[in-house]
C-alpha cells in the first residue's frame, strides 16, 4: 500500500498471454486487460469462489437480485440475508434497520459466530429488525421474470414461502485450481514447478510463490512463502537493472526504504 500500487479485488484472471515484446497481457473474467513486463502467481490452494445455493433457478438472477459478494440498495426492499457463516451474520447485522423486511436464514440448528454476534442478532430481532428463520432453500418464487421469493424446508421439515427482492447468500468460499498448464505453464500435481534459485516457472517472466508452486525440499508454510516473494522480487529487480547491483536493505537502517514507506525515524 506505502508504494501505491493498483488493486483489482473480486476478480479473476481467465488468461495469461506472452507478446512479442516479452510483455504479457492479463484478461480478467470481468473483461479487464492489464499489461505487465512481469508476473507473480501466488493463488495458494486456488482462486476462492463464493459457495453457490444449490437451486438452478436462481441463477438467472445473479448480479441482479441475487448477490454473493457485494451489498446493493437494500432500502425499502425485502431481504433476505443466507448462511452459517460469521459473514453471515454481519451482513445481517449491518442491514438490520434499513429495509422493508429482513430475513437471517440457517441450516444449522446451532448457529456460527460469535456470543457477541449472537445477543446482538437476539436484539435486533427483539426489535423487531430481524426475522431469524433455521431452514434450506429449496426452491424460488418467479414471476415476470423477477424473483419474488424463495421456498424454504424448516427445521421442521415445514416449508414456508418467503417474500424478497433481494438475496444475499453468504455460504462461505471454496478453492478452484485455474488449469495453468493452458497458460503453457509446467505442471505437477496441481502445482507449478519453478527454478528455486528465483522461483521462476518454465515461461521467462512469470514468477511463482506460495502452496501453488513445487521445487524439491518444498514446504507449503507461510513463512516458506514470504521467503520465495523475496527472491522473487530480488529476481526482477535485477531482471530491470540488469547492470546495477540490488543492495540488501533494512527498514532498521535504511534512509530510503524509510523515506518509501513514509516511516519516521525517532
Amino acid at each position: 500500500q506505502p508504494f501505491n500500487p493498483r488493486f483489482t479485488f473480486n476478480t479473476i484472471i481467465s488468461s495469461i498471454q506472452k507478446t512479442p515484446d516479452n510483455t504479457f497481457v492479463l484478461t480478467t473474467d470481468t473483461g479487464l486487460s492489464i499489461t505487465s513486463r512481469f508476473v507473480i502467481i501466488a493463488t495458494g490452494a486456488g482462486a476462492f469462489t463464493p459457495v453457490k445455493l444449490r437451486v438452478d433457478a436462481l441463477t438467472a438472477f445473479e448480479d441482479r437480485q441475487l448477490f454473493y459478494n457485494s451489498i446493493p440498495d437494500c432500502s425499502n426492499r425485502h431481504v433476505i440475508v443466507a448462511g452459517d457463516t460469521p459473514a453471515a451474520i454481519d451482513t445481517a447485522l449491518s442491514l438490520a434497520g434499513q429495509t422493508k423486511s429482513l430475513t437471517y436464514l440457517h441450516r444449522k440448528k446451532r448457529m456460527a459466530g460469535s456470543s457477541i454476534q449472537h445477543h446482538e442478532l437476539e436484539q435486533q430481532k427483539d426489535a423487531g429488525d430481524i426475522d431469524i428463520i433455521q431452514g434450506k432453500v429449496t426452491d424460488a418464487v418467479i414471476a415476470n421474470n423477477q424473483l419474488n421469493g424463495l421456498v424454504i424446508q424448516r427445521g421442521d421439515k415445514q416449508q414456508q414461502e418467503i417474500p424478497t427482492d433481494l438475496v444475499l447468500p453468504r455460504l462461505g468460499n471454496s478453492p478452484k485450481l485455474q488449469d495453468y498448464a493452458q497458460w503453457g505453464l509446467t505442471t505437477e500435481k496441481n502445482q507449478i514447478k519453478v527454478d528455486s534459485t528465483g522461483f521462476e516457472s518454465n515461461v521467462n517472466g512469470v514468477f511463482i510463490a506460495g502452496d501453488i508452486n513445487n521445487y524439491p525440499g518444498k514446504r507449503k508454510l507461510i513463512l516458506c512463502g514470504f521467503h520465495e516473494a523475496t527472491l522473487i522480487a530480488f529476481a526482477i529487480a535485477a531482471r530491470m537493472q540488469p547492470d546495477k547491483p540490488v543492495h540488501t536493505q533494512y527498514t532498521t537502517t535504511s534512509t530510503v526504504l524509510l523515506e518509501r514507506l513514509g516511516v519516521t525515524r525517532h
